[in-house]
């Protein structure tokens, strides 16, 4: 089992994360290109100072919107280079939400954009040996495990895959359990994040008081964690907590002891 964590969620430089992860006994990681700028490091530097704190990269993060038609074009552009160092990075998968459909625009028109920006997205990662896991979102356009499926339905790609949040899919009021055993087969990466509540419908990103320590919150990680077993998952588990301007390392180091202890369980 490899347990990692969203360095965009850690407090410091990349470097000294890379250090932290690899004190707390991490496997691996999931980076954005923006951290990459920030520290200034290629994919060449990071993999090396990886190897020397022997951990892995499990996805490179995305955050344009799949679905804004004026921002078609631009996503496009800027995602496939981010494809393109998933496969540098040797992890070859881009995950992404679609983010909200823009004001004033139908479902039908969202489906249009979407379906043509995800279609690109996935020729340009079959042509590099990639794969971009939507991750579904009750805010987003992908809501939750039904508009998926559609979506597979529409784009018809090998390269389209899933970045499972089962805490993300409490804000589409769908069941965690439900929605992992329908994706399952399709699941590549996973975010591991729990909520003391259910939040608003309409609420973009978590807030910093929402998300809590794995096993703490409100999200059944026992019953996701055993589909996810059931169909000998292989990838990733990231943990995930916005932690805004708030040193929460602590808490994410009790939920990797908590995840931990599932596995103990014989629940993973």
């Amino acid at each position: 089992m490899n347990i990692g964590a969203c360095t965009k969620d850690l407090k410091g430089g990349l470097e000294y994360n890379l250090a932290w992860l690899a004190k707390h006994g991490f496997q691996c990681l999931q980076i954005w290109k923006k951290q990459l700028d920030e520290a200034r490091m290629d994919a060449a530097h990071l993999l090396k100072r990886c190897a020397e704190h022997n951990l892995f990269i499990s996805a490179v993060g995305a955050g344009p919107n799949l679905v804004d038609p004026l921002q078609a074009e631009s996503s496009i552009q800027l995602c496939k280079q981010y494809l393109d160092l998933s496969v540098e990075l040797g992890c070859a998968i881009l995950c992404a939400e679609t983010k909200m459909l823009p004001t004033g625009l139908s479902r039908a028109q969202g489906w249009g954009t979407c379906e043509k920006v995800v279609s690109s997205l996935c020729a340009h990662a079959e042509s590099i040996g990639a794969v971009l896991a939507i991750e579904c979102a009750g805010p987003c356009f992908i809501r939750h495990h039904l508009d998926w499926l559609e979506l597979k339905r529409r784009v018809n790609s090998p390269a389209l895959k899933v970045n499972f949040d089962a805490a993300n899919l409490l804000w589409a009021e769908v069941d965690e359990v439900e929605a992992c055993r329908s994706l399952v087969s399709e699941i590549v990466h996973t975010h591991i994040k729990d909520f003391k509540y259910r939040p608003a419908l309409e609420q973009m990103s978590a807030e910093q008081d929402q998300d809590c320590v794995l096993g703490t919150g409100i999200v059944n990680y026992k019953g996701v964690l055993s589909e996810l077993k059931r169909s000998d998952y292989q990838g990733c588990y990231c943990i995930e907590m916005h932690t805004g301007n708030t040193d929460r390392g602590e808490e994410i180091l009790a939920s990797k002891i908590n995840l931990e202890q599932f596995m103990a369980e014989g629940l993973m």
